[in-house]
């Protein structure tokens, strides 16, 4: 049944932000290709909404490892959970960004892989930043998924955060 998948995808978020929130939750580490992951995930987030009238790009800004140590699904599901709701945030027409680059550690040791995904769609209000990735306020089903994402890239040993610039472009960043 098609309208039973949204009700279907929130059970199962509320599912796995319990299991995380209880230590229940475990990574499955191993060789992935980030860049890999980030097309195949758009190409997954395209097939499940073939009627959308945006366009999803990805590309990288600077060289990239071919692989990294991490969990493949999780990190693919964080991705896909940022691309939807730039889907739900964006006026028709418009693009969503996925960007991939290293970035540069205040140590200069070990770069840090980050992803971006951004849009035009609204802007975060200003002192609603801290609060987007609580799972179960106001925002409803975007702040649990928000919320999720930014556990998952926890476990992952990563970081989740997110900016408006003054353009209002709205960009989430994974590190």
């Amino acid at each position: 049944c098609r309208h039973g998948s949204p009700l279907r995808q929130l059970l199962q978020d509320i599912v796995e932000l319990s299991d995380i929130e209880s230590n229940r939750f475990e990574i499955e580490p191993g060789t992935c290709a980030p860049l890999d992951i980030a097309r195949e995930t758009v190409e997954t987030v395209r097939a499940a909404h073939p009627a959308t009238r945006l366009s999803i790009s990805v590309g990288c800004d600077s060289p990239v490892p071919a692989t990294i140590e991490s969990d493949a699904r999780r990190l693919s599901r964080i991705l896909r959970i940022l691309v939807e709701n730039g889907m739900r945030r964006s006026p028709v027409g418009d693009e969503i960004r996925v960007r991939l680059c290293l970035e540069r550690t205040a140590s200069w040791q070990e770069p840090l892989l980050r992803i971006e995904v951004s849009d035009r769609g609204r802007a975060i209000p200003a002192g609603e930043s801290s609060s987007l990735f609580e799972p179960f306020t106001e925002r409803g089903s975007e702040s649990l998924e928000l919320g999720l994402a930014k556990r998952l890239a926890h476990l992952l040993g990563g970081d989740l955060l997110a900016h408006t610039d003054a353009e209002g472009s709205t960009a989430f960043a994974l590190t």
